[in-house]
């Protein structure tokens, strides 16, 4: 994984997808429970998606929203998702204004109860 600091954030390139393997790796080591691991897979393989959409708003179609739900179905949906997504953000961010999720999570809320996703 290519880590930067950059002065007012760190940033680890593919880190959401690079992060999968060890996260099945550390996670099989706790528990024998399938399913939790996959569950907790997805969601560090997806969990950059928020900002990505967010940063795309202007172009951001529906049709991609419903793709990354099908995508959240065994994880319990978007909740997860933006929970996980704030602790990233929140912990990479080293200057306090960019710890701010709000945008993104108001953003991501509004667009998913507009079409009535979960």
């Amino acid at each position: 994984m290519v880590t930067k600091e950059l002065p007012n954030k760190i940033i680890s390139y593919n880190h959401e997808k690079r992060g999968v393997e060890p996260t099945i790796s550390f996670l099989s080591r706790l528990t024998n429970d399938t399913q939790l691991i996959q569950n907790v897979s997805t969601l560090v393989k997806e969990h950059m998606q928020p900002f990505l959409f967010y940063r795309s708003k202007d172009t951001i179609t529906e049709k991609t929203f419903h793709k990354l739900e099908k995508r959240l179905h065994q994880v319990g949906g978007f909740h997860e998702l933006l929970l996980l997504s704030e602790a990233d953000r929140r912990g990479r961010a080293i200057d306090e204004d960019k710890k701010d999720f709000d945008p993104i999570r108001n953003f991501f809320i509004e667009k998913i109860s507009t079409m009535n996703l979960h």
